[in-house]
């Protein structure tokens, strides 16, 4: 909703800095989104399915899940 419908694979593609950016941020906002309800629903469950096929982006989400909540 945020940012339009994906209309190709150019989205995906890794050397299109725009749409690398504007993943980044909504995984970012998820991420967020997804700490703060497990903050405050301690026998909640969260399930962030995604493609993370790197180390760096593993290595980002492991850093922003703090271990109170995993």
């Amino acid at each position: 909703e945020r940012y339009g419908a994906i209309s190709d694979a150019e989205w995906f593609d890794h050397n299109n800095k725009e749409a690398n950016e504007i993943r980044d941020k909504c995984l970012n906002e998820i991420l967020e989104n997804m700490v703060s309800f497990l903050h405050d629903n301690s026998s909640g469950v969260a399930i962030f399915d995604a493609t993370n096929a790197t180390f760096e982006r593993r290595r980002d989400i492991m850093q922003k899940v703090p271990t109170d909540t995993v």
